[in-house]
């Protein structure tokens, strides 16, 4: 923007301004409105600035804010892992060792009842009926085309 346009608006401001002075008769509008004919661009620019530095500063805060709740999520996640498997290895202890064979034989009926399960009986005979409907024209092919008009 060049001085000359600058300064042109910067008059049609002032005789906006002026004019609305004139015409409105509250002392508390025209006051308004002299404070803002008199606003320069530093002050617009400092105002620019307040406003993407507030707007910066309150995402960082909320980036904080969040990585600190997931770490707190994490930890009382892993405190509650490593209280089970304290749990697990005082469990194991007290037990006797399972042999090879009864964890293969539990895991083979496992699977046979998995397996069993999958499907439904079925008789698996298919049975076919035909159903003769009346003619209706609403799934007719004629009746959407288009007749070409005829050239006389």
């Amino acid at each position: 923007m060049g001085t000359d346009s600058l300064t042109q608006v910067q008059d049609t401001v002032a005789t906006v301004a002026a004019e609305v002075k004139a015409t409105v008769a509250q002392p508390a509008v025209a006051e308004a409105v002299d404070k803002f004919a008199n606003v320069g661009w530093g002050d617009m620019g400092l105002m620019t600035l307040l406003g993407f530095s507030v707007v910066f500063v309150v995402l960082v805060l909320l980036i904080f804010i969040m990585k600190g709740m997931g770490a707190a999520f994490t930890r009382q996640k892993r405190a509650k892992k490593a209280a089970e498997g304290v749990v697990a290895v005082a469990a194991e202890e007290e037990h006797e060792a399972i042999s090879d064979q009864e964890i293969a034989a539990a895991i083979i009926t496992a699977l046979k009842l998995y397996k069993s399960n999958l499907h439904d009986q079925e008789s698996e005979m298919l049975t076919i009926n035909r159903i003769t409907r009346a003619y209706s024209p609403w799934n007719s092919k004629i009746h959407g085309l288009t007749q070409v008009p005829e050239k006389k």
